[in-house]
């Protein structure tokens, strides 16, 4: 579901939901599911996917392969944007733990 095949079939059902659709709401869910004809195991990725955009973040320009799409992209230029991670923890932890722990290393972007 965070995969890149499953970030185009997110992207495209998103566009198709009307703009008035609550898609937070079961029933407008279920109704929009069934307009698109998805099987009960695209049900499940789409809800699962569309919960995960709304409480974590991982919207439809989020492709699945640790970038973003590059919204300001050019014919000739990058398709893709930052890269990014997506982590669930069921127990985080802070960027300065992590750190001293070894496991990530910040680098200044700045001056």
């Amino acid at each position: 579901m965070l995969n890149d095949g499953y970030a185009k079939t997110y992207l495209g059902l998103t566009a198709k939901a009307p703009k008035k659709t609550d898609l937070k709401r079961a029933k407008e869910m279920q109704k929009f599911a069934k307009e698109q004809k998805l099987s009960k195991k695209e049900r499940n990725l789409f809800k699962t996917r569309y919960q995960l955009d709304k409480k974590l973040g991982a919207n439809e320009h989020y492709l699945g392969n640790g970038t973003t799409k590059n919204m300001a992209a050019s014919p000739d230029g990058p398709k893709l944007g930052v890269v990014e991670t997506f982590t669930y923890d069921k127990n985080p932890q802070t960027l300065g733990v992590l750190e001293k722990q070894g496991t990530v290393k910040r680098i200044s972007l700045g001056k």
